[in-house]
C-alpha cells in the first residue's frame, strides 16, 4: 500500500489529508482511504484538540463574523473615519458590535473586549469608562451623528419606501431637560425622549433618526423630520405612517414638499367621520369584493377634501378584521373596568386622576363613582355600540399612483419600523437610559443607531436567504460561538474547525471564516 498527503481547500482554507491507496480484491480495482489530518499550519497538519503546547487564550470569534460583514456592507470605519481618529472610530466600533451581541454597562465594556476577537482587530486601544463617556460627549458635541447620516444617505441614494414612526426612550435621569413627561408608548411613569425613526424598505435598515422632547406629541414631529431629510436631499420617496401622524398641517407638507405618502385617515376631521359614515352604508356590495391574502375584502375608493387639499384614498372592510377587533376592544375594556374596581383607592388620592390615568383610550366608553373607597364602574352602551360598529372599516389616505392592493400591502408592511423600535429597546437593552448630559445622549443614540443598522441588515440577510424561517438572530449569533479563536505560543494563531450547522448559516449569507477577511495576521 501506497500512502501520500494531500492538501484539500475548503472554503479558502487549506486542510491536510492522508490517502492512503489499496486494492480491492471485490472490485478488482485500486481504491483508497481518506484520513483527515488537520489544518495547514506552516506545511504541517494541526488538530485545535492536538495542539503542541497550552493555548495562551482563546476568544470569542464566530459570532462577528455577520457584524464584521455588515460593518463592511456600509464601509462604517470609513464613514466614521471622516470625524473621529482611528482609535475613536475603533472603539465606537466596539461600542457598536457589543450592542449588537451582549450589551453591556460602560464599566464592563473593557473586560469584554479582551475576550473576543476584537482585541486582535482593534488592538490596544482605550476603553474605560471614563474614556468611553468623553467620546460619547464628542459625537454628541460635533453634531457626528447628523454628519455620518448625511453620508448614509448620499451614498445609499435612499429614494425608496421609507417607514416613519415615533417612540419612547424612557430615564431615569432629572439632569436633562430634554426628557420631559408625555404620552409614554411603554406605559411607564417616568421622564422621556421621543425618537423618531426612518426605516429604508428594500434594505431593510434605518437611514435617519431624530430626538425630540418627550412632551412632543407625534403629529408635530412629522414637520420637522420632512424639512431635515429634504436638506439631505430625500425627495420623491414614499413615507409610510401611521394614523398618529395625520394632521392638516402634515398632509400639506406632504404635498408640498413633494413627498408621496400612504396613511390611515384620523377620525378627528369631520369630513372622515362623515366618508366612514356613507361607505358603512355602501361598502360591502357585490362589486367592491376583492381577495387579499386569501381574505375577503370589500374596497371602495374616496376621494377628501382637508384644509382645502383633495387628497385620494381607499376604504376598506375587513371582516375578519373586524370580528378581531372586536374581540380585542371588549376584553381590553373589561380588563380596564376590572383594575379599576379592585383599585383601593386611597384619601390622599384624587379619584378624577387616578381613573383618566388608568382608564386611558378607555375613558370616554366608562362612567364612574366612588362608593366605600371603590370604583364604581359602568360601561356606556352606546358609546361602545357607536365605537363597534365600525371596527373593521378604515381609509387609507395616499399621494402617488397606487392601486388599493399595493396601498394596503405597503402600509401592513410597516411593522419593519415597529420591529425596529422591539429591536432597540429590547435586544439592545437601551431602555431606561441613565445619563447626566444631553451630548452624552446624542453619542449614546448614535451607537444604538448603528447598532440597529447592523442588527437589522443580518436580519434583512436572514430573512432573504430563507436562514430565518429555520433559526432567530439570538439562535443564529449562539451557534456561531462555537467557532473560537485560539492563539497560541509564538504569536500563532488557529480557529476552531467549523462544523456543518455553521456552514449552513454562513454559506447562504456568503460569509468566509477566513481570519484573514477581517485581521491583519
Amino acid at each position: 500500500m501506497r500512502t501520500v498527503i494531500r492538501t484539500k481547500k475548503i472554503k479558502g482554507t487549506d486542510y491536510l489529508y492522508e490517502i492512503t491507496y489499496y486494492y480491492d480484491q471485490a472490485s478488482k480495482r485500486t481504491r483508497q482511504h481518506s484520513r483527515y489530518l488537520g489544518k495547514a499550519v506552516n506545511g504541517k497538519p494541526v488538530k485545535v484538540r492536538e495542539i503542541a503546547g497550552t493555548p495562551k487564550m482563546a476568544l470569542n470569534y464566530g459570532e462577528f463574523l455577520p457584524c464584521f460583514a455588515a460593518g463592511e456592507e456600509y464601509d462604517l470605519e470609513r464613514r466614521l473615519g471622516h470625524y473621529l481618529s482611528k482609535e475613536e472610530v475603533q472603539s465606537v466600533l466596539t461600542l457598536t458590535y457589543n450592542r449588537v451581541l451582549r450589551s453591556l454597562a460602560m464599566t464592563h465594556i473593557s473586560s469584554w473586549y479582551q475576550g473576543t476577537i476584537l482585541s486582535v482587530k482593534y488592538p490596544d486601544i482605550p476603553l474605560s469608562s471614563q474614556y468611553l463617556s468623553n467620546l460619547l460627549v464628542k459625537v454628541g458635541q460635533e453634531a457626528i451623528p447628523f454628519k455620518f447620516i448625511q453620508d448614509l444617505i448620499t451614498d445609499l441614494s435612499s429614494q425608496h419606501t421609507l417607514f416613519y414612526d415615533i417612540t419612547s426612550i424612557s430615564s431615569y435621569t432629572s439632569a436633562i431637560q430634554f426628557f420631559e413627561y408625555g404620552h409614554n408608548r411603554d406605559g411607564r411613569h417616568t421622564p422621556q425622549v421621543n425618537m423618531s425613526l426612518l426605516v429604508d424598505k428594500v434594505r431593510g435598515i434605518p437611514i435617519f433618526y431624530d430626538l425630540y422632547p418627550g412632551s412632543i406629541v407625534d403629529v408635530s414631529t412629522l414637520k420637522n423630520t420632512i424639512e431635515k431629510i429634504k436638506a439631505l436631499d430625500v425627495v420623491g420617496s414614499t413615507l409610510i405612517m401611521d394614523r398618529g401622524f395625520c394632521s392638516g398641517v402634515n398632509l400639506k407638507a406632504l404635498v408640498e414638499n413633494q413627498f408621496q405618502f400612504i396613511m390611515p385617515a384620523s377620525r378627528s376631521f369631520k369630513v372622515v367621520k362623515q366618508a366612514l359614515s356613507h361607505i358603512h352604508r355602501t361598502i360591502n356590495r357585490s362589486k367592491n369584493l376583492q381577495m387579499f391574502k386569501e381574505k375577503a375584502l370589500f374596497v371602495e375608493p374616496v376621494s377628501l377634501t382637508i384644509e382645502g387639499v383633495t387628497f385620494k384614498g381607499y376604504g376598506y372592510y375587513s371582516p375578519h378584521r373586524e370580528q378581531e377587533d372586536r374581540e380585542r376592544f371588549y376584553q381590553k375594556i373589561r380588563e380596564t373596568v376590572r383594575y379599576l374596581e379592585e383599585f383601593n383607592l386611597k384619601q390622599y388620592m384624587k379619584p378624577k386622576m387616578v381613573f383618566e390615568r388608568y382608564a386611558g383610550q378607555f375613558k370616554s366608553y366608562l362612567s364612574w363613582k366612588v362608593v366605600d373607597g371603590r370604583f364604581a364602574i359602568t360601561i356606556k352602551d352606546k358609546a361602545v355600540s357607536q365605537r363597534v360598529n365600525k371596527m373593521g372599516l378604515f381609509i387609507l389616505l395616499y399621494d402617488g399612483d397606487f392601486t388599493w392592493d399595493e396601498c394596503l400591502s405597503l402600509y401592513r408592511s410597516r411593522d419593519m419600523v415597529e420591529r425596529s423600535f422591539d429591536m432597540l429597546k429590547n435586544d439592545l437593552d437601551i431602555m431606561p437610559l441613565n445619563i447626566k448630559k444631553r451630548e452624552s445622549l446624542s453619542g449614546l443614540m448614535f451607537i444604538s443607531f448603528l447598532s440597529l443598522l447592523v442588527r437589522m441588515h443580518i436580519v434583512k440577510q436572514m430573512q432573504m436567504t430563507g436562514l430565518l424561517k429555520k433559526c432567530s438572530l439570538e439562535r443564529l449569533f449562539l451557534e456561531l460561538e462555537k467557532i473560537r479563536w485560539f492563539v497560541l505560543p509564538g504569536q500563532k494563531f488557529l480557529i476552531t474547525e467549523i462544523g456543518k450547522k455553521q456552514r449552513g448559516i454562513l454559506d447562504p449569507l456568503n460569509i468566509s471564516p477566513d481570519v484573514r477577511n477581517y485581521v491583519s495576521t
